[in-house]
């Protein structure tokens, strides 16, 4: 039954890996090696699309100033937002490494967490269908409370559930 429950969890991870991997093939599909070159200087675009769209749906001023603001910064720190945006990239293209190996899943889930963080920072979205089922396969909160946030290491490199 061991081997079920690990299958049980795996398969999940693998299609959710699957899923960032192929975002990020995607994305270098389109537009190839320049993608974070022409996203950092049209980021700015769709964040104030984001806002006039919260803005004339719902009348919220303070989305369209929050949106301004935003557009402003990113057009200010374009080496900063266009290394963001490799990161992101990265974490994408290799998240499939994530799925086989169970100590950076947990590393790795966090770093998709701050990912989604900054999206929903910088554009105002939250992709509830993707970081949900992350969370809960990648980072495992209730392993972790099952555990205690104690976790050992076993031989095979993977996070044993003994204390």
């Amino acid at each position: 039954t061991t081997d079920l429950a690990k299958w049980r969890m795996q398969l999940p991870v693998q299609g959710i890996a699957a899923l960032y991997t192929l975002s990020g093939i995607s994305k270098l599909k389109a537009v190839g090696l320049s993608w974070s070159e022409e996203s950092a200087a049209n980021l700015a675009l769709p964040v104030l699309k984001g806002a006039r769209f919260e803005f004339y749906t719902n009348g919220n001023a303070d989305a369209l100033e929050r949106g301004f603001a935003m557009a402003e910064w990113l057009m200010e720190h374009p080496v900063l937002t266009e290394a963001a945006l490799w990161v992101a990239l990265l974490l994408e293209l290799c998240c499939m490494a994530a799925a086989f190996n169970e100590r950076l899943r947990l590393w790795y889930g966090l770093a998709l967490v701050a990912m989604h963080i900054g999206i929903a920072v910088v554009m105002d979205i939250v992709i509830a269908g993707q970081v949900y089922p992350m969370v809960i396969f990648f980072i495992n909160p209730a392993h972790l409370l099952r555990e205690g946030g104690r976790l050992c290491s076993d031989r095979s490199g993977g996070w044993s559930q003994q204390a």
